[in-house]
């Protein structure tokens, strides 16, 4: 809050309060409500009463012809509104507020009031005890019904309760002593038209000395709520004993921080400081008095030289016409009169009393006021920046979901191509185990073929031929070769094949534990097509295949075709040897054995490889799957990106709206 010295100052920012008060409601700021603390456009409307309300109210008091009237003209109007001259004048109790235009209001008693006032007794100085009617009252009452110009009605009077007029003349009629309708009138309110007005209330009372009960009780009551009470005291008998019981009975009650003292008129003495020290020393001694002037408030004044150059002013303006003797008055006060030149140059020392009435009151209650103000403006503010705080930690919770699920994304993503790599790494190693080991396997068949035949079939048939003779060839030999084929084939040849088949599984079952150690999901793929692959080596279908063969080359009907070329008219020896060529030349028929063994063969590898074939599939398929899924997460992490984007420039417009809140109340309180 700026700094606050005068009522201007005061204004200025309570002025400033009350457009912040409608700038909250057509800025959308309130209705708000953060926790338990809640704002509503109904309190803030409360809050624009309550500061268009916040006024100072200022109390004059002191004796009759003390100057009341002219320091009032001079403080509030610059003007000669309220009635003054060296005989009283004020005789009510007068409420000066702020109005666009002039007026005057008199309100006048009640008919309870007025009976009540005919009625009521006080004890004079001498302490005789009076009516207040007869001594007061009844005078003016009976000047009037004896005027041939009225025509008077008491009831009539009261009946109106109050009468509203902006004919200032007027008013004389009203407050001063010898007014017309001065007797019935309770108090009297002046509505005016000057800035100093629209920060305090003013409250002129009519005299310590004043005996109505009704209007001491309303004296009372205003000096009791009043911010600054002003007391004022005649200069040239500056303390008297009735100025010692007003003090007594109404401003000791008082906060003494709220009276400030002022001795006016001083013009009308030799030395004008001397009134005041004069004062200042009773005070002091005075164990209840003293501490009314504690941070010396007590003031030398003279208010007409302050506001005949204010009327001058206006009169050479043509703003106000003043007549020859008014000017001839002020003429001689200000230029003829040879008062002190303190006086004249100080403008009657009402400049530095204004400014420290006006200090006085901003110090007192002002600045409270306003920083209370202050306070829940910056508390509505407070409720809005903390949901916009709130919003902005969702936000980043939001984010900060996203970030995680974009970190899990991220291990997913890595874990995945890690496991394309090894999948991929395992095809390329599972193709290159495999031919090798097809190879091999291939070539163990090829052997065992070979061997079998060459070393086992063609020895037993040779022993045959030359143990048997001639006729037990001719009938027997086919037989005795399918035996040692059988035997061949059904027990050497069987127990080799599973030897090689054993050692072509073992090779494969390396490829399947190297597939475990690369990838976990590949493993009930290698069982499955493993166990297929080994199903299809069939040792049944190469032993019928191989049987069948040498049942067609051996045939009875090819030996019995040896026996009608007359093989057996040559010797023992010769005919034996070409049983054996015959029966070797079956067997050594390359083409046609490795035509039978090498179909069956070729079947066998083609079953094994369309087997392991398989496992080449669901490596693909797998790599498919992952793709599928790495493809599914780049879309999601897209998507995050731009949520979070679209988050981002949430939270970015959040801060531009603190930024916004705490720059409007900057401009309401510097000090934020």
């Amino acid at each position: 809050m700026a700094e606050v010295k005068t009522l201007r100052d005061f204004s200025e920012q309570k002025e400033i309060m009350l457009r912040a008060y409608e700038d909250l409601k057509v800025s959308g700021h309130v209705p708000v409500a953060h926790g338990e603390i809640k704002f509503s456009v109904e309190n803030i409307d409360e809050y624009i009463a309550n500061l268009n309300g916040e006024k100072f109210i200022v109390t004059t008091c002191g004796q009759i012809k003390v100057g009341k009237s002219t320091f009032l003209n001079d403080f509030i109007f610059g003007a000669e509104i309220l009635p003054s001259a060296d005989a009283p004048e004020t005789a009510k109790l007068t409420e000066i507020v702020f109005s666009e235009k002039p007026y005057f209001e008199a309100f006048f008693y009640s008919a309870e009031e007025w009976e009540r006032i005919k009625n009521s007794r006080f004890i004079n100085e001498n302490g005789v005890e009076s009516a207040y009617y007869d001594i007061f009252i009844a005078h003016v009452v009976d000047k009037l019904k004896s005027d041939p110009g009225d025509t008077f009605s008491e009831d009539e009077i009261l009946a109106k309760g109050s009468y509203r007029g902006d004919v200032f003349s007027e008013i004389r009629e009203y407050v001063s002593v010898g007014g017309k309708f001065m007797p019935f009138v309770k108090y009297v309110r002046i509505g005016y038209p000057v800035e100093i007005l629209k920060g305090i209330v003013l409250v002129d009372t009519p005299g310590t000395n004043d005996p109505n009960v009704i209007r001491k009780k309303i004296t009372e009551d205003w000096i009791g709520k009043s911010d600054a009470v002003v007391f004022l005291m005649y200069a040239g008998q500056a303390l008297t004993s009735q100025d010692i019981k007003f003090i007594e009975n109404y401003l000791l009650p008082v906060q003494p921080e709220k009276i400030l003292v002022a001795i006016s008129k001083v013009d009308a003495v030799e030395n004008v400081h001397k009134p005041r020290e004069y004062v200042e020393s009773l005070f002091s001694k005075h164990e209840n008095f003293k501490k009314i002037i504690e941070g010396g408030k007590v003031y030398s004044i003279a208010p007409i030289f302050s506001l005949y150059p204010k009327l001058l002013k206006k009169h050479e303006k043509k703003e106000i016409v003043l007549t020859p003797e008014k000017l001839d008055e002020i003429n001689f006060q200000l230029f003829d009169r040879g008062v002190d030149a303190e006086i004249i140059s100080k403008k009657g020392f009402m400049e530095e009393f204004s400014k420290a009435l006006e200090n006085h009151l901003v110090k007192i209650r002002g600045e409270n006021a306003l920083r209370s103000h202050i306070k829940k403006i910056e508390s509505i503010f407070e409720c809005n920046v903390n949901n916009l705080l709130d919003e902005r930690k969702a936000l980043e919770a939001k984010i900060d979901a996203i970030g995680g699920s974009w970190k899990e994304v991220e291990n997913e993503t890595r874990q995945l191509w890690y496991i394309i790599d090894r999948i991929n790494e395992a095809e390329g190693e599972v193709a290159t185990r495999l031919s090798v080991d097809y190879a091999a396997f291939s070539n163990a068949l090829n052997d065992l073929f070979y061997e079998s035949i060459n070393s086992g079939v063609k020895k037993d048939v040779s022993e045959i031929i030359s143990k048997r003779d001639i006729d037990f060839l001719a009938a027997n030999l086919l037989w005795e070769v399918k035996n040692s084929v059988d035997n061949y084939l059904s027990v050497l040849l069987n127990k080799k094949i599973i030897e090689v088949v054993e050692n072509f599984k073992n090779a494969v079952d390396n490829i399947r534990t190297y597939l475990r150690k690369q990838v976990m999901s590949l493993n009930l793929i290698s069982d499955t097509v493993f166990g297929a692959a080994f199903g299809a080596i069939s040792v049944d279908d190469l032993f019928k295949d191989s049987e069948k063969y040498f049942e067609s080359s051996l045939s009875e009907m090819k030996l019995r075709a040896l026996i009608k070329n007359d093989m057996f008219s040559m010797d023992v020896n010769t005919s034996k040897k070409m049983f054996f060529d015959l029966v070797n030349k079956m067997l050594s028929n390359e083409d046609e054995f490795r035509s039978v063994i090498g179909k069956r063969k070729s079947d066998i590898m083609r079953g094994i490889r369309a087997k392991f074939s398989y496992i080449f599939e669901m490596i693909d398929n797998e790599i498919y799957k992952k793709n599928k899924i790495l493809l599914k997460i780049a879309k999601t992490s897209e998507k995050d990106n731009l949520e979070i984007e679209k988050i981002k420039g949430m939270m970015a417009a959040v801060d531009e709206k603190i930024k916004a809140i705490e720059a409007k109340f900057r401009d309401i309180n510097p000090e934020f």
